[in-house]
């Protein structure tokens, strides 16, 4: 639908400002000099369709009651009636063939599309946000965010997992396979220590049983020196006492016999003993060097499982941002954009395959307006503020689009000199 009249009264710096354009006038151009009611026609343009979220702040002009916005949309098929109290509150009515809408507000959003697109202020956002304006015309688009979200959640797991599973790999490359050998039985080893050790005790026990015998031989010796002194008393014990010395002598010869045999049978054990002492020093180093390659095995296997694990997750996300990617691609490449060869990109967008800052300068215009009108579908018309940016050859690109499309564009330029300009003085059409 096409905006066929505008009468505004008392909004913002507007007394009262009323315009008819042609039917086949795609150009609207709205001048005047600064503060004098231009950007408010405007912003009461603005506010008719968008409603409480679109008022601007302090919306009645000073010393006015309140402000009304009326607006006929092809010759009065649709009217649309606003006012504006100065505390922000309104009343709308929009009328059709029928009469009074039910809902009014939201025939205007679906009218208008709900947003509001200056081409101009479009090619002054970042890239980024450039795209985001775009997105916002494509079908099933609000899905794109769901999805980035869904991708960088994907994406920060599986840099998260590269990490670990980097760690797993350079843990298992440090982990090389060993053989393990088979240990050494050092219980047996010390059992046979330790019966030569008893042997040893024993040998023990028979020298000094030895040394008991020679003090006990002795001490019968000197039992003799002094008998013999008393020989005469005691001649009748001599031969008692002779046959306990031969009982002591013969003791001690067996004593004596069995501390050779100890002796010689410990000096027959002396390798062994020293064989067993190299065998347990032997053990226990094997033992350790067993027992440190049978850990690394076991690390070894768990390392090897957590890279397997590692390497699972990391393809999961993988494949999940591959997903995400290709219902990107199936949702962009079936979007109609508005402009052949613009395409959407991750960081912003792109025409003929290339950034769309580095258009040409009515190339960015061309495709800026062409985003706006999309943005409205119902509405065929579009405003433009700070239209002294645009030189005539863009103001010529502007007409030119708009013609090709069917659609209007108003623009807020600074003086009075283009032709056909509606001039505003004071908030009222002057000339």
């Amino acid at each position: 639908m096409l905006i066929t009249a505008l009468t505004v009264t008392d909004y913002k710096r507007v007394r009262k400002v009323a315009i008819a354009p042609d039917a086949d006038r795609h150009l609207i151009l709205i001048g005047g000099k600064n503060r004098q009611g231009k950007s408010s026609t405007l912003d009461a343009l603005t506010a008719a369709f968008g409603g409480a979220k679109a008022i601007a702040a302090d919306p009645v002009r000073h010393g006015a009651g309140a402000a009304a916005i009326h607006i006929e949309l092809d010759g009065g098929a649709l009217t649309i009636d606003r006012t504006v109290s100065p505390d922000g509150k309104t009343t709308l009515e929009v009328r059709d063939a029928d009469g009074a809408v039910r809902r009014p507000q939201e025939v205007l959003d679906k009218l208008v599309g709900s947003r509001f697109l200056d081409p101009l202020a479009f090619l002054r956002l970042a890239s980024k946000e450039q795209r985001s304006q775009l997105m916002r015309i494509i079908p099933g688009a609000e899905r794109i965010d769901e999805l980035n979200a869904k991708r960088e959640r994907a994406f920060d797991r599986r840099r998260e997992i590269g990490r670990d599973l980097d760690k797993a790999r350079g843990e298992l490359d440090r982990l090389p396979e060993v053989t393990v050998p088979p240990p050494i039985d050092v219980a047996a080893l010390n059992a046979e220590a330790q019966a030569f050790g008893e042997q040893q005790r024993r040998g023990d026990g028979v020298g000094s049983a030895v040394r008991q015998a020679e003090s006990a031989a002795a001490s019968v010796l000197v039992q003799i020196e002094d008998l013999q002194r008393k020989l005469t008393e005691l001649q009748a014990k001599v031969p008692e006492l002779e046959a306990e010395l031969r009982t002591r002598a013969a003791a001690v010869d067996a004593a004596r016999q069995q501390l050779a045999e100890h002796a010689a049978a410990w000096q027959e054990s002396a390798p062994r003993r020293a064989q067993i002492a190299a065998d347990l020093a032997r053990a226990n180093e094997a033992n350790r060097a067993s027992f440190a390659a049978e850990a690394q095995n076991k690390r070894r296997v768990e390392a090897h499982a957590a890279v397997e694990r590692l390497a699972a997750d990391h393809q999961t996300c993988t494949t999940a941002i591959e997903t995400v990617d290709q219902r990107k691609a199936e949702i962009l490449g079936a979007a109609t954009l508005p402009v052949e060869g613009l395409t959407i990109a991750d960081e912003g967008i792109q025409l003929a395959g290339v950034p769309f800052s580095q258009a040409s300068a009515s190339e960015q215009l061309r495709v800026a307006l062409a985003i706006a009108i999309a943005g409205s579908p119902g509405l065929h018309d579009v405003w433009i503020r700070d239209g002294a940016l645009l030189d005539d050859e863009a103001l010529e690109v502007v007409a030119s689009h708009a013609a090709a499309a069917g659609k209007r564009v108003w623009i807020e330029r600074v003086g009075t000199r283009d032709p056909g300009v509606i001039v505003i003085h004071d908030g009222q059409v002057v000339g």
